[in-house]
């Protein structure tokens, strides 16, 4: 969704209404890209951590695919 809003040059809402989803959420998507790269798009876990252990919580790293983009 963000490559298409930068590469056909069109506007969050028209991209949004174009593939049926919220403009909020296509404004979600870019502001993430932005501050996280692409990285910050992957799932991420919910929830509370379990009791027990603490560890620290590593910092994704980007795939090669992602890198690349």
């Amino acid at each position: 969704m963000v490559e298409y809003v930068h590469t056909h040059q069109v506007s969050r809402v028209r991209a949004a209404a174009h593939f049926g989803i919220s403009p909020s959420q296509v404004n979600s998507w870019i502001r993430i890209v932005k501050d996280q790269g692409v990285t910050g798009l992957r799932a991420q876990r919910k929830g509370r951590p379990p009791m027990g252990k603490h560890k620290q919580i590593k910092k994704l790293e980007p795939t090669q695919e992602e890198k690349y983009k």
